[in-house]
């Protein structure tokens, strides 16, 4: 597992991800960790796009093995988006 404070230690802009460069993906783990609730609009249309950008119809990508460790510790620590992180 990976803190969110060590994001920036990955050179996102260097990886892929289903629809590009991963520059993206940082701001919106940070995002995920910032939301409070899994009802606010933002946090799960933000969740929403990182799930697809990593994992689109099955396709893995380099971003993916990169986050994951992100996710985990996402996961672990911030329960309102639990659920839909292990789905």
């Amino acid at each position: 597992m990976r803190a969110p404070e060590e994001l920036n230690e990955v050179d996102w802009a260097a990886l892929e991800h289903a629809y590009g460069p991963a520059g993206d993906v940082p701001e919106m783990i940070r995002v995920l960790y910032a939301e409070e609730s899994p009802e606010t609009e933002r946090g799960e249309s933000v969740g929403e796009e990182l799930i697809n950008n990593l994992n689109h119809q099955g396709s893995l990508y380099p971003a993916t093995l990169e986050a994951v460790p992100f996710l985990a510790h996402l996961a672990l620590h911030v329960t309102w988006h639990r659920e839909a992180l292990l789905e």
